[in-house]
């Protein structure tokens, strides 16, 4: 009983790292194609400043 217990906590756990997972990667995707667009305009004003 004590290590199905364990298991299903262990799943639950990896289900919640899962998500968490996805949810970074999209975020993280997300900012980086943001900021990748948003130095190449700073880039492109830095250059035009100069």
């Amino acid at each position: 009983m004590k290590i199905h217990a364990g298991k299903v906590i262990c799943n639950r756990r990896l289900e919640v790292i899962a998500v968490y997972a996805v949810a970074w990667t999209i975020r993280l995707h997300m900012y980086t194609r943001g900021a990748g667009q948003a130095a190449l305009s700073l880039d492109w004003t830095h250059k035009a400043g100069d």
